[in-house]
Formats: C-alpha cells, sequence, structure tokens
C-alpha cells in the first residue's frame, strides 16, 4: 500500500513537487479532488 508521496519530478503538471510538512500520509481511503488540468488524471497514471 503507498502510505506518501514524497516528491514527483517532471511528470505530467507535477514539474518539481515535493510533500510540504505537516500533511498526513494517506489513509484506507482517500479522495482526490481539484480544479481541471490540477493533476487528478496524472496522480492516476502514477498509481
Amino acid at each position: 500500500m503507498i502510505k506518501t508521496l514524497s516528491r514527483i519530478k517532471k511528470f505530467g503538471v507535477f514539474g518539481d513537487y515535493a510533500k510540504p510538512a505537516g500533511i498526513n500520509d494517506f489513509g484506507a481511503v482517500n479522495i482526490i479532488y481539484g480544479w481541471n488540468y490540477s493533476g487528478k488524471l496524472t496522480l492516476s497514471r502514477l498509481f
């Protein structure tokens, strides 16, 4: 099971993502939502 994403580089809209301090790890069920072109489909392709 994936618990966290600490870094994403050069993948879709994520040029250089680093996990900010204070963000919780993933739980058993997670909901990912956001504006169009914000990276939701890119995250699903990553998983």
